[in-house]
């Protein structure tokens, strides 16, 4: 009897972990909270499946409505996802969906140039791109117009100085950018903190980016 009840409770915690994992997987992006919990994962996406999946409904939420950060979102996913087809050799569907990355995160900005929240978060992908995009020249634009910027939280100027250097880097400009570099490794702990990521790594999202960048971008986007 009491073997019977053992199996029962166990064949029930075997299905309520299913549920739970079948809920985890499910994409949602119909409020502000979801949308900000996916954004800032996005890097943990390898499977293509679920990243194709999340570009279908990225795809039919912009076509219900003008949300900026959706289109965000879409270029973000759109680069993970041809960095898995490049990995995989489908040449030909990467530079299909790079192209269309890139097309979401220019236009979002063009149609919102005063928003330069959303020039920052074009500005996180492009200066991390690979030279051979060419994605340095636009990137050193957005660096200049936001440190040109009195309204910028001053605790992201370190971050935004630290990509300056990174798209300099990419042009070829290689003199200026170390000089950049080398100005963040004098000042405060956190420019240091950033610097130390050189030209070779990608820094996590810091908190201040995700307070004053992210977070108020997906409020807008309800």
């Amino acid at each position: 009897m009491m073997g019977r009840k053992l199996n029962c409770i166990g064949i029930i915690l075997i299905i309520i972990s299913l549920l739970l994992s079948q809920v985890e997987s499910k994409i949602d992006i119909k409020n502000s909270d979801k949308r900000f919990l996916l954004f800032i994962s996005l890097n943990t996406f390898t499977a293509s499946d679920k990243l194709t999946s999340l570009i279908s409904e990225l795809e039919y939420s912009i076509k219900q409505g003008d949300y900026p950060f959706d289109k965000v979102i879409y270029g973000y996913v759109s680069v993970f996802l041809s960095a898995y087809y490049h990995k995989n050799k489908a040449y030909s569907q990467a530079a299909q969906t790079i192209k269309k990355a890139f097309f979401y995160l220019d236009e979002v900005v063009e149609q919102n140039p005063t928003n330069w929240r959303l020039i920052y978060l074009r500005l996180r992908m492009d200066a991390f791109t690979p030279r051979y995009l060419g994605r340095c020249v636009v990137a050193k634009k957005d660096s200049q117009q936001l440190l040109e910027n009195i309204n910028i939280n001053s605790e992201l100027i370190p971050m935004i100085n630290y990509m300056y250097a990174r798209a300099l880097f990419s042009c070829e400009q290689v003199t200026q950018a170390k000089k950049i570099m080398a100005q963040l490794l004098q000042e405060n702990e956190a420019s240091k903190k950033i610097a130390r990521y050189s030209f070779t790594s990608v820094p996590p999202w810091l908190s201040i980016e995700k307070t004053a960048v992210i977070q108020p971008i997906t409020l807008e986007s309800d």
